[in-house]
């Protein structure tokens, strides 16, 4: 099979990956700050190491402010949940996953917020619109770093820059596409909400995402329950992480991530994001069927996502067709971003998304273009 879903999840994995999860499962699968014994001390000190590992790869303010959560959909639902109120205002764009989406329709249906949508200008959010957008209603501000229709990836400084200088709302941004493969420095970019997963450009497994937030901000938990200790309070502790951390802790996750990250750090993420925009520019190069529409970044600081479309087949027949036939793994439809396809005029059938990593090959793409010019 020649696997092309890599925004989807990367696969397949650093072999790291999956032998610290196996060794580290083995040797430390007991639960973090629930025993007093030895083991479970060395687990949980393990795990805060970690969090310091997080941090620094983010330049974030504090490895305390990095909260393990279940994926990217549930951080976003941690930080939009936990900091929205009646009556209040959000600005968001096109470009959204309905992980973003989806929670703010139901705040608009059930506390009657109000949300703005922002166009891209091109590729980019002209922080002109946004800056004529902002007043003292706006409490929070999020921004899909890099699109997995496109590939089209926001400047996050000018747009942080922007939102500090004229509003007291909070930056929220979705870099589930891009961490990993594109630089992201927190602070620099004036991020108070930074939301990416675990298993796709960061190599880890599925089940693990983090929200890494600025200390400062006043959040509600989202979920509440056990936190290992402060056992009798009522109420979800106060200190981060265990404000927004309730349960067991998917410790296998963590080690993923953690072996994951120490990948990208050996390898170079600079070298990870040259190769597989080389693999991309090797594709259109090759790509010379007249019935096929392209769709993507003509920017090198974008991922390797390029979506497609053909005049005689519908994404999903073409997928199917290249799945069926020739043994390579695409994915068709809206990628779960229904206004950005409005944007681009490809809704209701979306297009077919070929997403390159960095185990791909040179030969695998060049399969893929001559596949595409018979069709």
């Amino acid at each position: 099979m020649i696997y092309l879903d890599n925004s989807a999840t990367t696969f397949p994995k650093p072999e790291k990956v999956y032998k610290e999860m196996i060794d580290l499962y083995q040797k430390y699968g007991v639960n973090v700050e629930r025993g007093n014994y030895k083991l479970s001390l060395e687990a949980h000190a393990l795990v805060q190491k970690i969090r310091l590992k997080i941090n620094n790869f983010f330049n974030g303010y504090s490895g305390e402010c990095v909260v393990f959560t279940y994926n990217a959909t549930d951080a976003l639902n941690i930080a939009i949940n936990g900091v929205i109120e009646e009556n209040d205002r959000v600005i968001t764009t096109v470009l959204e996953h309905n992980s973003v989406l989806r929670p703010l329709n139901h705040l608009k249906k059930s506390k009657r917020i109000e949300v703005e949508y922002l166009n891209p200008s091109g590729e980019k959010i002209d922080t002109r619109e946004l800056k004529a957008r902002l007043d003292k209603r706006t409490k929070l501000v999020v921004v899909n770093h890099s699109s997995n229709v496109t590939g089209y990836t926001q400047d996050l400084e000018a747009i942080g820059r922007c939102i500090k200088e004229n509003s007291s709302a909070y930056f929220l941004v979705d870099a589930s596409q891009s961490a990993g493969v594109i630089p992201v420095d927190i602070k620099r970019a004036s991020i108070d909400f930074f939301v990416t997963t675990g298993h796709k450009a960061l190599y880890g497994p599925t089940g693990i995402g983090l929200l890494i937030l600025n200390p400062e901000v006043k959040i509600r938990p989202f979920r509440v329950g056990g936190s290992g200790h402060s056992s009798e309070n009522p109420y979800q502790p106060d200190n981060f992480p265990d404000r927004l951390e309730a349960g067991t802790l998917n410790i296998l996750g963590v080690f993923g991530l953690k072996a994951g990250i120490e990948f990208i750090e050996e390898t170079g993420i600079e070298k990870i994001h040259s190769k597989e925009l080389k693999l991309k520019k090797l594709l259109l190069e090759n790509l010379e069927n007249k019935k096929i529409k392209i769709l993507t970044s003509k920017e090198d600081s974008s991922p390797a996502i390029v979506s497609i479309l053909h005049c005689d087949y519908s994404p999903a027949d073409l997928a199917n067709i290249l799945d069926s036939e020739f043994g390579i793994a695409t994915r068709a439809g809206l990628h779960c971003a229904p206004l950005a396809h409005k944007f681009l005029g490809t809704f209701p059938y979306g297009t077919l998304r070929v997403s390159i990593g960095y185990f791909n090959t040179e030969e695998e793409i060049l399969t893929l273009s001559s596949v595409l010019n018979q069709l």
